[in-house]
């Protein structure tokens, strides 16, 4: 049984608020309040939002339906805060994180990941590790090799994986941290 009570983050694909097709801050947190959060708060600028709701994947449809009216449509994945945090507790980063990394990132996807991507899976070029699979989140490692940085997002769509949207280990450690304080 899914814990309602819990926080929950709404992760878009391509969104960056005040940009074009995109909303603002106050439009993004508006469209979860009209659809029945009972809070809502848009964490960064990057498409991140921790929201509370009896329906969280009711509320997330009913939102992501109203910023069609700024322009926004593409993906939106939803996650509990409970799931982000057994992910970044359960050992599946490498320890210590080797020095070459530029970041460590989750990539949220909504099907399992495509024959041939299953973990612990290396991009040919040396960029880009895939660490382990916890639910429908991807763990990786970025690396600088050459001119080129890995993008877990354009290598999971690109081998038909569907659509993805990736948020650094930085960002996730901090939504973790800021949803310490939202449970009631």
């Amino acid at each position: 049984m899914v814990d309602q009570r819990q926080p929950w983050v709404a992760f878009f694909r391509n969104l960056n608020l005040g940009h074009a097709g995109s909303p603002t801050r106050g439009q993004l947190e508006a469209a979860f309040v009209e659809a029945g959060a009972t809070a809502a708060r848009s964490f960064r600028t990057n498409g991140t939002v921790i929201f509370s709701a009896s329906q969280p994947a009711a509320t997330l449809a009913d939102a992501h339906a109203r910023l069609a009216s700024v322009g926004y449509a593409d993906a939106v994945f939803l996650r509990g805060v409970d799931e982000l945090r057994v992910a970044e507790v359960g050992g599946l980063f490498p320890d210590p994180q080797p020095v070459d990394v530029y970041r460590q990132c989750y990539t949220f996807v909504d099907a399992p990941l495509p024959e041939g991507l299953t973990p612990p899976w290396a991009a040919a070029q040396g960029d880009l590790d895939l660490h382990a699979v916890h639910g429908l989140i991807v763990l990786s490692s970025i690396r600088r090799r050459g001119t080129g940085v890995g993008n877990p997002t354009a290598v999971i769509e690109r081998s038909g994986g569907g659509p993805a949207t990736t948020r650094t280990r930085g960002t996730v450690q901090a939504l973790l941290d800021a949803a310490e304080g939202w449970r009631a």
